[in-house]
């Protein structure tokens, strides 16, 4: 399903991102 890959992706960049943040501050 695309619509179910795409939510897949959004969710794996945001957690990616606020890994960075937590490792950042």
């Amino acid at each position: 399903n695309l619509l179910t890959s795409i939510c897949v992706f959004i969710i794996t960049i945001a957690l990616y991102y606020i890994k960075r943040r937590e490792s950042f501050l």
